[in-house]
């Protein structure tokens, strides 16, 4: 199971994604939904770095050795760019959790 926190208290964004989804049916199939959260979790980190170098935001990112993620970011004042790029990227892993709920969960 991947999951999948949010977390948004005012200019400040938290993320955390852990687990692994759990999909893969036989030794021939790929995780799918693994390889989708990692694809949104390449691009969320991708866009934020960009932001920061443009003073968006600030970014701390965290990575286990177990291969989850936690992100922490700084918005400057209500950046609409950071609020639009956490939107985007939460709605794709509601969309993993309606079609996959078996394997990913956002609390």
């Amino acid at each position: 199971m991947t999951n999948v926190t949010f977390i948004r208290d005012g200019d400040t964004y938290m993320l955390s994604v852990a687990g692994h989804a759990g999909y893969k049916k036989s030794e021939q199939d790929a995780d799918i939904v693994c390889a989708a959260a990692s694809c949104l979790t390449e691009t969320l980190e991708a866009t934020l770095y960009t932001l920061e170098e443009k003073k968006m935001c600030t970014v701390s990112i965290n990575e286990a050795g177990d291969g989850s993620r936690h992100y922490m970011v700084g918005s400057t004042e209500n950046c609409i760019e950071v609020m639009q790029t956490f939107d985007t990227i939460m709605n794709g892993f509601k969309l993993l959790e309606n079609t996959f709920p078996n394997n990913v969960k956002i609390f």
